[in-house]
């Protein structure tokens, strides 16, 4: 009988042997589908992208630019804009997959996310004391991303939906892919110099160990220190850089003669005629280096 018993847990052990490797694997291989980064228009990583909502054209051949849901995109594997067969309403494109990461598990204790704007979204709710300031960050302990946007009501906060109110201007946005370790303090120093107007946001206890400041961020505290402005630098997963930039309102004098270079025009386009951004080149050079961002005065 001891004999048997021996035999048989040998060809357990030996079987385990052969399935260990195999479950190991598997685990692997869902980690690395579950990693927090930003989503290109195929649903695969990518380090970032920006993307250009045309205004909408009713009498456009494109149904989607017709619409106001049309936009072009590019990022960091493919840099040409190029325009979509889909319109910004649609789940299959990079903003979309990007939040499934959020949208799949709102309730995930082990997730940071916020989620902010000045109009909160499916509300006529607006904030003329915050940030002016648009986006959605979301975080595990390993990676994740920052998008910065301006369509306002938007990112909805149970499930993507595009807006009623953001068919008819142009607009635009940028998402980058970041290390925790790296970027997480210094995402908590931006957003407490931006003051956004948070209506979603979960802060697990190891990253509020990790970034004391978040919690003042999603608190509704904000900088009250001079100089009233922080310069950081964010270094994507595959190396990219980029520079964010967060002030106050007070404080566009330095940002105009210190920070930016002397020609780099915004747009925020309510021309229907107006459907390239490489008419505004020297904007749209400078987006996947510099974002701004500005806080009204209280």
């Amino acid at each position: 009988m001891a004999t048997l018993i021996f035999w048989e847990l040998r060809a357990l052990i030996e079987t385990m042997k052969f399935l260990l490797p195999l479950f190991v694997l598997d685990l692997c291989l869902i980690f690395v589908d579950a990693r927090t980064l930003c989503k290109d228009m195929n649903n695969e990583e990518v380090d970032w992208f920006v993307f250009y909502k045309m205004p909408k054209q009713t009498w456009s051949s494109d149904a989607n630019v017709a619409a106001g849901t049309g936009f072009i995109y590019l990022d960091s594997n493919n840099k040409k804009w190029q325009q979509q067969t889909v319109g910004l309403d649609s789940l299959n494109q990079a903003i979309a997959y990007t939040m499934q990461a959020y949208y799949n598990n709102p309730s995930n204790n082990r997730l940071f996310h916020v989620l902010y704007n000045d109009e909160i979204p499916d509300s006529t709710v607006w904030s003329d004391t915050s940030g002016h300031t648009k986006g959605a960050a979301v975080f595990d302990t390993l990676y994740g991303f920052w998008l910065i946007h301006s369509l306002p009501r938007f990112l909805n906060n149970a499930s993507y939906e595009f807006p009623s109110n953001a068919h008819r201007y142009g607009q635009a946005g940028i998402c980058v892919s970041l290390n925790y370790e790296d970027s997480f303090p210094n995402l908590a120093m931006q957003l407490y110099n931006t003051n956004p107007f948070i209506y979603s946001s979960f802060l697990p206890p190891k990253m509020e160990y990790d970034a004391p400041l978040m919690r003042k961020v999603l608190n509704g505290q904000r900088s009250d220190e001079e100089p009233y402005y922080s310069v950081n630098s964010f270094i994507c997963t595959n190396g990219a850089s980029f520079k964010h930039f967060a002030k106050e309102e007070s404080s566009m004098q330095i940002c105009t003669t210190t920070w930016l270079p002397r020609r780099s025009p915004t747009r925020w386009s309510s021309n229907p005629g107006f459907t390239n951004p490489s008419k505004t080149k020297t904007f749209f050079r400078t987006v996947p280096t510099v974002s701004t961002s500005t806080t009204r005065n209280t």
